[in-house]
């Protein structure tokens, strides 16, 4: 007959690995298997007989040890489990140290080629930008020949046509004019002499518009325009 079946459903309930979670008192654990047989001693009207004390004692270590065997078995189990949770840990921890590494070295790759970059971009944008004001340079020169060629035979369509733009246009005009009287004094060619009085005479004209053009802003009162001839009449770029 198994031990067990010597053994009522409290006695084998205070066995079980449930009854030692939490807080345990081994007063209260002894007194527990105990209870039976002393309610039955006590009813008893013979001698006391320490048989089945003995007998439940017995039959409670037995259980005490195997439960005692199964938690320890349990136990090591678990803490194999923790020591292989705790190995893949760290071998996830070191994984993701690598990967961090991995990650920090590429972000310094990263900005230093966008710091390269950056460089770059800078000089092309300056090399971009001499190139360009040395196209204006050019285009400037290339102008400015063009209209003293035109002024050799006495052709200002072209200027009269630029003049007629409105304001950006004058200022255009007086521009090339003031840049022309200078060329026109250094040109030592055929026909200069005709081409600097040709420009001369543009200019006076030039300038005839200009005074009547501030005349008639005086007389409407209006000081900005004033001022804008002003700045044409004198061959100097409209600072507004």
């Amino acid at each position: 007959m198994d031990i067990g079946d010597e053994l009522d459903d409290a006695v084998r309930e205070q066995l079980s690995l449930g009854s030692f979670e939490g807080k345990f008192d081994v007063k209260d654990f002894v007194g527990a298997i105990s209870e039976r047989l002393i309610a039955q001693s006590k009813a008893n009207s013979g001698p006391f007989d320490p048989k089945p004390f003995i007998r439940t004692l017995e039959i409670a270590v037995d259980e005490l040890i195997a439960l005692r065997k199964d938690v320890q078995t349990r136990t090591e189990h678990m803490e194999k489990g923790v020591k292989v949770a705790e190995r893949e840990y760290s071998k996830k921890m070191a994984e993701l140290n690598r990967g961090f590494d991995a990650v920090g070295s590429s972000f310094q790759t990263m900005e230093s080629k966008m710091n390269e970059v950056g460089r770059t971009a800078i000089r092309v944008g300056e090399e971009l930008e001499s190139v360009h004001h040395q196209r204006q340079r050019a285009q400037a020169a290339y102008d400015l020949i063009d209209y003293y060629n035109l002024f050799s035979r006495d052709d200002t369509a072209k200027l009269d046509g630029l003049k007629k733009e409105g304001k950006e246009g004058r200022r255009q005009v007086a521009i090339l004019l003031r840049r022309l009287n200078t060329v026109a004094k250094e040109v030592d060619l055929p026909n200069a002499e005709k081409t600097r009085e040709n420009i001369d005479k543009y200019c006076e004209k030039f300038e005839k518009d200009i005074l009547h053009l501030f005349d008639r802003a005086y007389r409407r009162s209006d000081p900005k325009m004033m001022h804008v001839s002003l700045f044409w009449g004198l061959g100097l770029p409209d600072l507004y």
